[in-house]
């Protein structure tokens, strides 16, 4: 309807062609989205459950560095938070402010303009 309002044609045959052709890019970033999705799960899957069964092995090196590897992906500390707030959304959660300062977090607005809403985009 658009379209039709501004005087341009849609040529819907060549739209799906391009989209769902035989040997289109986007059906080759489709498949290696997926494929890479699949293949990281998986490894994250076998990793975590070798660790889970190091971390209640006997051996003690290997406890050992279990501990180091999950001491170093879960020592990252918090540094910022960013709650949603913008002109329209003028509301952050009761007490957070207060708790962000007692652990020296920094806080910072998520949406400054309304994720678009106060523009022309």
């Amino acid at each position: 309807m658009l379209l039709a309002a501004s005087g341009l044609h849609f040529n819907s045959t060549f739209f799906w062609h391009s989209l769902v052709g035989p040997s289109t890019a986007f059906l080759q970033g489709l498949e290696t989205t997926v494929y890479l999705a699949v293949i990281s799960q998986a490894l994250a899957t076998i990793i975590g459950l070798l660790l889970a069964v190091a971390r209640r092995s006997k051996i003690l090196p290997l406890r050992a560095f279990v501990s180091v590897y999950s001491w170093a992906f879960r020592g990252t500390p918090l540094l910022i938070h960013q709650p949603s707030y913008s002109m329209i959304n003028r509301w952050i959660e009761g007490g957070l402010l207060g708790t962000l300062g007692e652990l020296g977090v920094g806080c910072i607005a998520f949406s400054p303009l309304a994720q678009g809403l106060l523009t022309d985009r």
